[in-house]
């Protein structure tokens, strides 16, 4: 029997470049519908963005926040319970999350450029944070980030059935 085995990127500063879907969403069901990636003459990606989990990231936000504990009275069995909890942000502090996340898990552009001046986008901050206000790009964003994630389960579960075949042989 041949052993199995999951090979897994542990440098996930660079991320993973996806071609660029335009998309609609259908007003009757308010489904979206996404279209071939945008390709040249010779079958290559037009524009693509290289993006990796925001996760981390978010991990690392949440572990510098501190926490709130309380003592909360529990009527069921009449006994006080410890509840710890994150202590929230102001406003000001979650736009600025959000955009430093944005910063973080868009990695490389490619292809895009600017409507107004017709000059390529580079991936600088301020670029990745105004691309994301387009409603298009924000869908293909947050469809790359589940794409993401959902490859990153599909890893988890070849390891787990690598460990169960391993320890029965």
């Amino acid at each position: 029997m041949s052993e199995k085995f999951v090979d897994v990127d542990l440098d996930v500063t660079e991320g993973e470049w996806f071609p660029f879907q335009t998309s609609h969403v259908k007003q009757d069901t308010g489904e979206i519908v996404w279209d071939d990636p945008v390709m040249d003459d010779e079958g290559n990606p037009v524009a693509a963005l290289c993006i990796r989990p925001m996760a981390p990231y978010y991990e690392a936000q949440i572990g510098k926040r501190g926490r709130i504990v309380e003592h909360v009275y529990n009527p069921k069995n009449r006994s006080m319970e410890r509840v710890v909890s994150i202590k929230e942000l102001p406003m000001e502090d979650i736009k600025k999350e959000r955009d430093n996340a944005i910063d973080y898990a868009i990695t490389g552009i490619k292809g895009f450029r600017d409507k107004a001046t017709k000059k390529l986008l580079d991936c600088t901050r301020e670029n990745k944070i105004a691309m994301l206000k387009s409603p298009a790009i924000d869908r293909f964003f947050a469809y790359c980030q589940e794409r993401l994630g959902q490859s990153e389960i599909k890893n988890q579960e070849a390891e787990a059935e690598n460990f169960t075949n391993g320890s029965n042989g």
